[in-house]
């Protein structure tokens, strides 16, 4: 990916164990030795930490130390080993039962888009375990999304807990309009699917047929099942507009976009990027490529490098809260962040009025419906 400094990972004031992180996944072996000469036994608790669970890139970080990046202490090393192993069992996993899923969904004409996970992993980092991954994510067109629930329920998956109340009323027309997606869980087997009918949980954000680009067959598989990937301009903006949905802040999304810059190179770039702004996802594109380039010095086009003032702003407050563990995803200030930030964000009036429809309307609904599937049985449509 090219050289990097502490000065263009926009880091001089990030604390070294996170200087350390980037230039491991930077490939720069130069700033993660200076950095790694310096690290106090708290510090390096302090990395290990941030590579297995603020930023989840214990897969990436042994890859980087196994191509000759700088040697890491023992117990340091086997930690984030440990946890890269795992996830390489469990990616194994995931794609078996893709496999298997995939085969049961084309059998009933569900046409299944797969994100993230094992499928982009063995498309940027050319191995299934090589990306941090939870869960299986399908998205299918939201007409198909009764047929593939029963696929899944036929398979022995069930409602997970967090989404009970969406399981329970599934089948209703406002679970469809107020939701992006539902989680499934597998008891037996451990495994967790997320089935998807929209990329977004706000509305406004393009979605893959806006884009003009179908999807792709993701090579190397042997056996009647396809398994569909977005194609790159689809990857680039779903990629993106997922790291603005969490503020950016897990560099595990940020190393996707790094190596998805790799691969298209900066002329094929400005081309996604034009295409992008023509969509409504410009801004996000432009930010994500940016911070790819500022922390992991991926090659991107000359929009990518000089933002417009407010973007600039907005990039340096993202850096900042890489480096602030408050800012955590999952964490209470980082999902109150999450509407401003679409807010001041938004391009269109569209994506404005999704952000108001997500944080004030989608739950009175839901809690509605929910209390009229209680007060009079199974609500008009059954359950899933």
């Amino acid at each position: 990916m090219g050289e990097t400094t502490a000065k263009a990972l926009g880091a001089e004031d990030w604390p070294r164990p996170l200087i350390l992180l980037c230039a491991l996944l930077a490939g720069n072996p130069e700033l993660a030795a200076a950095a790694a000469s310096r690290m106090t036994d708290v510090q390096w608790d302090g990395f290990t930490d941030l590579a297995i669970d603020r930023h989840r890139v214990a897969p990436a970080i042994c890859e980087a130390v196994r191509t000759g990046g700088v040697a890491l202490p023992g117990p340091v090393f086997e930690a984030i080993r440990t946890e890269a192993r795992a996830n390489g069992f469990a990616a194994l996993a995931q794609k078996s039962e893709s496999l298997r899923l995939a085969g049961m969904l084309e059998a009933v004409g569900v046409r299944a888009i797969w994100l993230k996970g094992w499928p982009l992993a063995e498309q940027l980092y050319g191995a299934p375990g090589l990306r941090h991954s939870n869960d299986i994510d399908i998205l299918v067109a939201a007409g198909e999304r009764l047929a593939a629930a029963r696929c899944l329920a036929g398979s022995g998956y069930v409602p997970a807990a967090e989404h009970r109340l969406r399981g329970r009323i599934f089948a209703r027309p406002v679970v469809e309009a107020e939701c992006k997606d539902m989680q499934y869980v597998h008891p037996g087997a451990g495994l967790v699917v997320e089935l998807h009918w929209r990329t977004s949980h706000f509305r406004g954000w393009p979605e893959f047929r806006e884009l003009d680009e179908a999807p792709v067959a993701l090579p190397g598989l042997t056996g009647p099942a396809r398994i569909l990937v977005p194609g790159p301009l689809g990857q680039l903006v779903y990629l993106s507009g997922h790291c603005q949905q969490h503020m950016f802040g897990r560099l595990k999304w940020l190393l996707d976009i790094a190596r998805l810059a790799g691969l298209r190179g900066p002329a094929r770039l400005a081309d996604d990027l034009r295409r992008a702004e023509a969509a409504g996802a410009g801004r996000a594109v432009r930010l994500a490529l940016h911070l790819a380039h500022r922390v992991f010095a991926a090659e991107v086009p000359g929009e990518a490098h000089d933002l417009p003032r407010n973007e600039a702003r907005w990039a340096g407050a993202f850096l900042a809260e890489i480096a602030d563990p408050g800012a955590a995803p999952g964490r209470p200030r980082a999902r109150l962040g999450v509407y401003r930030w679409h807010l001041r964000m938004a391009e269109t009036p569209a994506q404005v009025l999704g952000v108001l429809r997500y944080a004030l309307w989608r739950r009175l609904r839901l809690g509605l419906a929910g209390l009229t599937h209680s007060a009079f049985g199974r609500a008009r449509g059954g359950d899933a």
